[in-house]
C-alpha cells in the first residue's frame, strides 16, 4: 500500500489547497530535536510523532464535521478521504479505508456531475487496490470535464498499483519537474526502483528528502519506508535497516517499516518495535510477525497473537478482499497455516496487479499445494519480465528447471 499512498499524496499536491479544519479542531504544534540519520538534509526538524498523530486525527474530526453540514462539497469530502488515507497507510489504522470509500460513493451518489467527485472515490479505490474500477472513475472525471492534466497523477498511481511501472514513470517524469516535491519525487524514485534502476532511484529520494521544507513527519516517514523497501528488494540489508529506522525515529507508530524491520533486525529489536505498534492498533501483519518472534519463549502468548492476526485478516477480507490479499496470503501460506486459503488469495491478487511480490506469493503458494502445472506456467510469465527483482529470477528459474519441456 506504500506505493499507493505516495501516489496518491503526489496526486493531492498537484490540486489547489484544500479547506483547513476549524481552529478549534487543531491540536497543539510542538517541533522534536532533529533525528541523525545517514543523510545529511534529513536534519529537518519535525513536528513529534506524538502531537503529528493527534493533529491527524484533530484534522480528521474537524473535517467530519465539516462534511456532516456539507456533504456534497468535494473539496471537503476530497480532503477528508485524504487525511484518512494518510492514517491508514502510515499507522495501520485500516478501519480508515472502509470510511474513505463510504465518502467516495456518497460524493458520487449526491454529485454524479460532479468531476471531482468521481476524483475522490478514485482515490478511495485505488487505496483499496480496485485498479480497474479506479481507472473508470478517472475516465467519467475526463468526460465530465476535468482537464487530463489534473488526472495523470491519479492515473500513474493507478498504473503503478498494477504493476505497470513504465507507463506511471512516462507520466510522472515531465510532472515531477512541474511539481518537485517530496511525494512526486518519491514516486518517481519508488517507481526507477522497480524497473531496477536503483542508482537514479537513490538519486531521486535524496532528492525528495532535501526538498522537504514543512514540519510534519509523516511524510519523511513515508519516503523513508519506500526507500528502505526498495534496498530490502535489492538484498540490501544493512540499507533497508538504515531506512527503515530513519522511518521509526520520524515516527515510531509507521506500521509498514515496524514490520519490515522486524524482517530484517535482531529478534529482540523487532519484537520491541512490533509491541509497541500492537498496543495501539490491531495491525494483522505486525501480530502474525510477532507471534512467530515469541513462540519459543511464551507459545500460549503466540497462539493468542496468531488468533488475533487470523480474526483481523478475516474482518479486512470482508471488507477489502483485494487490498489484503498479498499480505494475508503469505499469512496464510506460513503462520496462519492454511496453504489453500493462501493459493486462492493468491490468484486474485496476481489477477488484479502484476508485481514481483504478486508472482513471489503465487509461486510459493503454487509450490506449497503441489500445483505444479501453476507454478511452471507463473514461472514462465515471471521471467518475460525483464524488470523481475532478483529473488523473483531465481525463484522463477528453480521452479523452471523442474517443469520440463
Amino acid at each position: 500500500m506504500g506505493l499507493v499512498v505516495l501516489g496518491l499524496l503526489a496526486a493531492c499536491n498537484d490540486e489547489a489547497p484544500a479547506p483547513k479544519p476549524s481552529p478549534t479542531a487543531q491540536a497543539p504544534s510542538s517541533v522534536a530535536a532533529p533525528t541523525p540519520t545517514t543523510s545529511a538534509s534529513s536534519r529537518v526538524a519535525t513536528t513529534s510523532p506524538k502531537l503529528a498523530v493527534q493533529n491527524l486525527d484533530a484534522s480528521i474530526r474537524g473535517l467530519e464535521r465539516q462534511y456532516e453540514t456539507r456533504p456534497s462539497d468535494s473539496r471537503i469530502a476530497g480532503t477528508l478521504v485524504d487525511k484518512l488515507l494518510q492514517r491508514s497507510g502510515s499507522l495501520g489504522r485500516f478501519d480508515d479505508l472502509t470510511r474513505a470509500s463510504t465518502i467516495g460513493d456518497e460524493l458520487v451518489a449526491a454529485m454524479p456531475k460532479d468531476p471531482k467527485a468521481h476524483l475522490v472515490r478514485a482515490r478511495a479505490l485505488a487505496a483499496r487496490h480496485l485498479f480497474a474500477e479506479a481507472l473508470k472513475e478517472l475516465e467519467q472525471a475526463e468526460k465530465l470535464g476535468m482537464p487530463k492534466d489534473k488526472l495523470e497523477t491519479m492515473r500513474a498511481t493507478v498504473l503503478g498499483g498494477q504493476g505497470h511501472f513504465e507507463e506511471a514513470l512516462a507520466i510522472m517524469t515531465p510532472r515531477v519537474k512541474q511539481w518537485p516535491n517530496i511525494s512526486s519525487l518519491g514516486f518517481v524514485a519508488h517507481l526507477l526502483g522497480r524497473l531496477g534502476r536503483r542508482d537514479e532511484a537513490e538519486k531521486r529520494f535524496e532528492e525528495a528528502e532535501a526538498s522537504y521544507r514543512d514540519v510534519s513527519p509523516f511524510s519523511l516517514a513515508n519516503l523513508y519506508f519506500e526507500w528502505g523497501l526498495m534496498r530490502h528488494e535489492e538484498d540490501d540489508t544493512k540499507g533497508a535497516i538504515d531506512r527503515y529506522r530513519a522511518a521509526l525515529a520520524r515516527l515510531p507508530m509507521h506500521a509498514h517499516a515496524t514490520v519490515h524491520l522486524s524482517e530484517l533486525t535482531t529478534p529482540d529489536e523487532g519484537i520491541e518495535v512490533l509491541e509497541r505498534l500492537v498496543a495501539t492498533v490491531e495491525e494483522p501483519e505486525a501480530l502474525g510477525t510477532l507471534s512467530e518472534l515469541v513462540a519459543e519463549t511464551d507459545p500460549e502468548r503466540s497462539k493468542k497473537l496468531l488468533a488475533r492476526a487470523q480474526a483481523r485478516y478475516d474482518q479486512l477480507l470482508e471488507k477489502h478482499p483485494l487490498a489484503f490479499a498479498d499480505h494475508a496470503g503469505w499469512f496464510f501460506l506460513g503462520p496462519g497455516n492454511d496453504p489453500k486459503r493462501a493459493a486462492a488469495l493468491a490468484e486474485k491478487n496476481l489477477d488484479n496487479r502484476r508485481n514481483d511480490e504478486a508472482y513471489e506469493l503465487m509461486l510459493e503458494c503454487a509450490t506449497a499445494t503441489k500445483a505444479t502445472k501453476r507454478a511452471c506456467e507463473v514461472a514462465d510469465e515471471a521471467l518475460k519480465d525483464r524488470y523481475a527483482r532478483p529473488s523473483l529470477r531465481a525463484a522463477a528459474t528453480k521452479t523452471k528447471a523442474s517443469c520440463g519441456s
